[in-house]
């Protein structure tokens, strides 16, 4: 299985910002898969990250801000059994 996480912060004031470009590679992706995939796609809201699978691929939005993003990532890998590399 492999993870792709896209990093930002979660404020509102912060949506269009240059460093929330992980976040809208995140959305992007998300609404390009679920265009033709949309019966495959399967989205887990944790209490700090948000994830959308889709068969051996997890798309993950942490929920906090990057310089606490580790936290979320790490619940994620925990929750999934995801190999750290």
């Amino acid at each position: 299985m492999k993870l792709i996480v896209g990093l930002g912060n979660p404020k509102e004031k912060y949506q269009n910002n240059r460093r929330n470009v992980g976040l809208m590679i995140v959305d992007y992706l998300v609404n390009e898969l679920t265009g033709s995939r949309a019966n495959e796609f399967k989205k887990e809201k944790m209490s700090h990250i948000t994830c959308y699978i889709l068969n051996d691929i997890v798309i993950a939005k942490p929920q906090t801000f990057m310089n606490h993003s580790g936290i979320a990532v790490k619940s994620c890998i925990t929750s999934y059994k995801l190999q750290e590399i």
